[in-house]
């Protein structure tokens, strides 16, 4: 059990520096889309309007939703190399990992957000929805990963048994029967 742990570890230190690296990319795209949208409402007259501030609130969230599931597809990823069968701790434990990114992105959610208060107060319940979504939806991701590995495991068993019989079955039909001709 020690050995897994310690194996499960190096995974996901190995799964979190292509993370940090992927996560670079998507917040430098995001930070590149930002000041695009802004000028885009700019030119439109609708700064820190509400259509602006829905435009930079759902580019956000798309970022979140790509780190969570860049995430989840990376320690899954790692985890299927070091294990045949993802477990019911094994994917609690990267849940966890997902519900802890989804809660630091979404708390630090406001931080920069543009336009006056009064804006971050009418997206505060929106970004409460979209969190409990986003958890929702990994948590299932994890499921069905989970799921996948279960079934992968039977299907090794079916194969295996299957395996078993096919190298019974030729010895078998080599017996030679003599049935009566007909005269």
């Amino acid at each position: 059990m020690v050995d897994i742990e310690i194996k499960m570890r190096n995974a996901f230190k190995l799964s979190d520096l292509l993370y940090f690296r992927e996560r670079d990319k998507i917040l430098s795209d995001l930070e590149k889309d930002l000041p695009r949208i802004s000028r885009k409402s700019q030119l439109s007259g609708g700064l820190n309007s509400s259509m602006h501030v829905d435009n930079i609130l759902d580019r956000r969230l798309e970022a979140i939703k790509q780190l969570v599931n860049f995430r989840i597809k990376l320690d899954t990823q790692k985890i299927y190399e070091i294990v045949d069968i993802i477990t019911v701790e094994i994917s609690e434990k990267i849940f966890e990992r997902a519900e802890q990114l989804i809660k630091d992105q979404m708390g630090n959610f406001c931080r920069r957000f543009p336009g006056s208060d009064s804006y971050l107060d009418l997206i505060n319940s929106r970004v409460i929805d979209e969190r409990n979504k986003l958890i929702s939806h990994a948590k299932r991701e994890v499921n069905i990963f989970q799921k996948q590995s279960e079934f992968k495991k039977q299907g090794k068993k079916v194969f295996n048994e299957m395996s078993v019989n096919e190298k019974v079955i030729p010895k078998t039909s080599t017996i030679w029967v003599e049935t009566p001709q007909a005269p």
